[in-house]
């Protein structure tokens, strides 16, 4: 079954105009695109609150090799490299779920021979 079956026009489906959200319909989120969307803003505020932390004296002063810890480059490396193939597995997964729709689509725009 794909996307366009699981929530018929009920999802936005990057803007093309036949597939828009239908008003007072509910959306249909895919639970993996939700939590590699968590992943990535947990990832970002966790580094953009170590760079704080990094940057003010007094708070350096108190936890500044525990800060230094979590900014090392392997610990980063590893939280954003997680995050990218997430955000990979997603967009397989959202091809795959939605190959009907992308094939209708392909071949309404296909250009003559």
């Amino acid at each position: 079954m794909d996307g366009l079956d699981r929530c018929r026009a009920g999802f936005p489906y990057h803007g093309t105009p036949e597939l828009r959200r239908v008003p007072g319909q509910a959306d249909c989120h895919n639970a993996g695109a939700q939590a590699k969307t968590l992943g990535q803003f947990v990832v970002i505020y966790y580094i953009l609150i170590l760079y704080v932390g990094r940057s003010i004296p007094a708070i350096y002063d108190e936890f500044g090799p525990t800060i230094e810890t979590l900014m090392h480059p392997k610990v980063l490396f590893g939280m954003m490299l997680l995050v990218t193939l997430s955000t990979a597995g997603t967009g397989i997964a959202y091809l795959f779920d939605n190959r009907k729709v992308l094939r209708e689509l392909y071949e309404r725009n296909r250009p003559a021979t």
